[in-house]
């Protein structure tokens, strides 16, 4: 089979095609580590804002 129409179709390397048709069986992924949310890394700043600003009224889920 050629590489280059898979290839194309696919749009990944040639490369990625051989090594896909050499193994039967697809190597097992790494999985990542959970990301940590923006927010997380601001939250006590924000408390701390809404804190010393009473008058802000906070509405949640509109």
């Amino acid at each position: 089979m050629a590489q280059r129409t898979p290839a194309r179709r696919y749009r990944v390397l040639r490369k990625t095609v051989v090594k896909a048709l050499n193994h039967p069986v697809p190597p097992v992924r790494k999985s990542s580590p959970p990301r940590v949310s923006m927010l997380k890394r601001v939250e006590g700043f924000i408390d701390e804002m809404l804190l010393l600003i009473p008058h802000v009224v906070v509405r949640l889920g509109s």
